[in-house]
């Protein structure tokens, strides 16, 4: 009945992921480049949550903004992320921060924290950014009721 958070299972499906994720030419137009960038650094959950926020904003929809992924945690706007930094974890951190992200925590070259889901679309910008990806717990069992994220 608790939730486990594996920072090592992160990093290595990371590591392995990564180098897949980079490749390719830099003969492209402009446009494809930025799409590429945007691609390689930012995972697709992220993308298509992105996406879905900003159609729920534009249609003026009333309510709670739901992700249609069940396995996406997002509350009150805002997502948790996984991100991986390109060289010191503190200037990711730092940069998120200017994003909005609330809660921050390192781990090695790893930050983790809750982002507005509006600024997924400026997380491809950062230089000081490897990776992103919506966080995703690991449980065993019932999750607790009630407990704030």
């Amino acid at each position: 009945n608790q939730t486990v958070f594996r920072p090592w299972l992160l990093m290595a499906a990371a590591v392995i992921t990564l180098p897949f994720l980079s490749c390719g030419s830099g003969s492209q137009p402009a446009s494809a480049q930025g799409k590429k960038r945007w691609v390689s650094k930012v995972d697709h959950d992220l993308v298509a949550l992105f996406k879905e926020y900003e159609t729920f904003l534009q249609e003026g929809s009333v309510g709670v903004f739901k992700p249609s992924n069940p396995h996406l945690r997002a509350v009150n706007g805002r997502v948790i992320i996984d991100a991986v930094a390109s060289g010191e974890a503190k200037e990711l951190l730092t940069d998120l921060e200017a994003l909005g992200l609330q809660k921050g925590a390192t781990f090695g070259r790893m930050v983790s924290g809750r982002l507005p889901i509006e600024a997924i679309d400026d997380l491809a910008g950062l230089d000081s950014l490897k990776f992103a990806r919506p966080a995703q717990a690991i449980t065993h069992g019932k999750s607790p009721k009630g407990g704030e994220w």
